[in-house]
C-alpha cells in the first residue's frame, strides 16, 4: 500500500517534478503528504486540483503599514480576548485554515490560472467559435463529471463513517476516469491536429476547478477522525 500511495501522489501532486529523479520525486511526495492535514487516501485528488494546505492573508485583514502611514487601529481599545481553544481546534489552526476554506481558496487562484490556459489553447489551435464552444462545454461537463463523482463518493463515506485506504482509490479512480474520458471527447470532437498544436505537456487538469472537491469538507471531521499511519 506504501508503494501504491507513493506512486498516485507522485503522478498527480507532483505536477512540477516528472523530470526529477525517482529519489527526489519520492522526497518530495512523502514531504508533501507528510504536511498535509488531511488523510492519505484524498490527498492524490486535493494534491492534484492544488488546495494547499493553508491559505494566505484575507483581503478584509489588516496588513502592518510600511509606508509611515498611522495604523487607522492606533489608538482603539484591544480587542476581547478570544474564546479558550479547544485541543482539535487548535491542531486546526496550526495546520491552517479549515478545508472549505483551503478549497476556496484555491478555486478562486485557479479562475486566473484557467483563463490564461484557455487563452493559450484557443492561441496555439486557432478554433473557430464552434470549436470554442465545443471545447469550453467539454470542460464544463468534466467538471460536472467530477463534482457528481466527489458528491456520491462524499455520501457513501458520510453513511460509513469511516475512510480506509480503498475508498481512496476508488475516488482516484472515479477522477481520472473523468479526465481520460474528456481527452477522448476532445479527439472525437475537436478539429484534427488540435494535439500537435498544443503538444503534448498539455493538461487537462489545468481546467480542472478546485470547488468540485467542496463536497468534501462536509466530511472534514471523518477524514480527520479517519487519519490514521501515512502509509
Amino acid at each position: 500500500m506504501r508503494a501504491v500511495w507513493i506512486t498516485a501522489v507522485g503522478f498527480l501532486v507532483g505536477l512540477g517534478v516528472g523530470r526529477w529523479s525517482p529519489a527526489e520525486r519520492r522526497a518530495t511526495v512523502e514531504r508533501e503528504v507528510a504536511r498535509s492535514p488531511v488523510v492519505a487516501p484524498v490527498q492524490p485528488v486535493t494534491g492534484m486540483l492544488r488546495i494547499p494546505d493553508r491559505v494566505g492573508p484575507r483581503p478584509t485583514e489588516a496588513q502592518p503599514s510600511t509606508d509611515g502611514t498611522p495604523d487607522a487601529s492606533a489608538g482603539q481599545e484591544p480587542a476581547a480576548s478570544p474564546r479558550p481553544r479547544g485541543p482539535r481546534r487548535a491542531m486546526r489552526e496550526a495546520q491552517g485554515e479549515g478545508l472549505s476554506e483551503r478549497i476556496a481558496w484555491a478555486a478562486d487562484a485557479w479562475r486566473m490560472r484557467s483563463e490564461v490556459a484557455r487563452g493559450d489553447f484557443l492561441a496555439q489551435t486557432g478554433l473557430d467559435r464552434e470549436g470554442t464552444v465545443q471545447f469550453d462545454v467539454l470542460m464544463e461537463a468534466m467538471n460536472e463529471r467530477i463534482g457528481h463523482a466527489v458528491a456520491v463518493w462524499v455520501d457513501e463515506v458520510a453513511a460509513a463513517g469511516a475512510v480506509v485506504p480503498e475508498d481512496g482509490a476508488r475516488l482516484l479512480h472515479e477522477v481520472t476516469g473523468a479526465l481520460v474520458l474528456t481527452y477522448a471527447e476532445m479527439d472525437r470532437t475537436l478539429p484534427a491536429g488540435w494535439r500537435e498544436a498544443v503538444g503534448p505537456q498539455f493538461d487537462v487538469v489545468a481546467f480542472v476547478d478546485p470547488s468540485v472537491a467542496m463536497p468534501l469538507a462536509d466530511i472534514e471531521a471523518v477524514l480527520e477522525s479517519s487519519a490514521g499511519p501515512r502509509w
